[in-house]
């Protein structure tokens, strides 16, 4: 499990500026990655746990979202993918929320 030190290599505004850029989700954490997750669950194909980590689950959410779509089958990020996920981004990707003690 990644400490909250490692977690924390990106914020909102980075996930929101995060933008395909020709090739697959980069190793690690990313916020491109981040970005994906989201966009995936928005499209009814779920990513598990949105951490902004490239993994098995990043790789099936993606190639369900491909055999739902009628692409070909690989779990790679590309340009077909981006362009297709881009209509779930149509409102803002992260929010603010405060937590309060009751």
């Amino acid at each position: 499990m990644a400490t909250q030190a490692t977690a924390q290599k990106f914020g909102t505004a980075e996930i929101e500026a995060a933008t395909f850029t020709g090739t697959d989700l980069p190793a690690g954490q990313s916020a491109l990655t981040a970005k994906v997750q989201v966009l995936l669950d928005r499209s009814g194909t779920s990513p598990g746990v949105i951490d902004g980590f490239k993994g098995g689950m990043s790789e099936s959410a993606i190639r369900a979202f491909e055999r739902r779509a009628g692409l070909p089958v690989d779990g790679v990020l590309d340009a077909a993918v981006w362009d297709l996920l881009l209509p779930y981004a149509t409102q803002p990707i992260t929010t603010d929320y405060t937590i309060t003690h009751a």
